[in-house]
């Protein structure tokens, strides 16, 4: 992935701001489908050396 730009985290963002929003609602999926949700957390506390702040991410995949 290069060349990334915030118009690329803005539709990667775009579908888990809509399910947090929409609470009762989601996505529907046929159950022939054999899709797998996979979701990571890293976090680093005081790891910055300037600021002493913590860094956390995550990454979910569908």
């Amino acid at each position: 992935m290069q060349c990334l730009q915030q118009a690329h985290w803005d539709a990667t963002m775009h579908v888990p701001r809509y399910l947090k929003s929409s609470p009762g609602q989601g996505i529907v999926l046929p159950p022939e489908n054999e899709l797998k949700l996979v979701a990571y957390s890293d976090s680093d506390w005081a790891s910055c050396p300037l600021t002493r702040r913590s860094i956390s991410g995550y990454l979910m995949k569908l």
